[in-house]
Formats: C-alpha cells, sequence, structure tokens
C-alpha cells in the first residue's frame, strides 16, 4: 500500500527518510553530501511522484521506492497500476 507523504508528521518523516539513507548506505560511500543534504533530495522525490513509501502490511515495515519499483507490487496488491 502506499502511504502519501503528506500523511506523515513531520518528525515520522524525517526519521524515515534518514532511515532509508543510512539502511542503503548511502551515507557511507557518498561523502559529497550530508545527511542532511541527502534528506532534502530524498524529500523532493517524494514531492514530484519519482519515489512512494510503500507499507507492507505483512512485516508491517515501510520502504521507499522508486514509483517504477513500486507498480508491480501495486498491481498485485490492489489489481490497478499507479
Amino acid at each position: 500500500m502506499i502511504i502519501p507523504y503528506q500523511q506523515l508528521s513531520a518528525d515520522a518523516l524525517q526519521s524515515l527518510l534518514e532511515a532509508h539513507i543510512t539502511q542503503q548506505g548511502m551515507d557511507q560511500f557518498d561523502t559529497q553530501y550530508s545527511l542532511a543534504e541527502k534528506t532534502t533530495q530524498l524529500r523532493r522525490h517524494l514531492e514530484t511522484g519519482d519515489v512512494v513509501i510503500v507499507f507492507d502490511a505483512v512485516t508491517e515495515t515501510c520502504n521507499i521506492l522508486t514509483k517504477e519499483a513500486a507498480k508491480p507490487l501495486m498491481t498485485i496488491s490492489t489489481g490497478e497500476e499507479l
């Protein structure tokens, strides 16, 4: 299920963005940008719709995926395309 980022509190969204960046290892290898800058970049991608927040009810976890990567998941779970 896609969760609109606007439905999250500012703190929850910030935590999710930071967790995604650190879990993906984006903070270890790309030292050109700070965590704050990477978080801002990821937030912009959410705002433009390039990436979406996906909630998995089975594992009760959230992840951030590209819109393209989320399409098959949404087709399987809802029968509708993004």
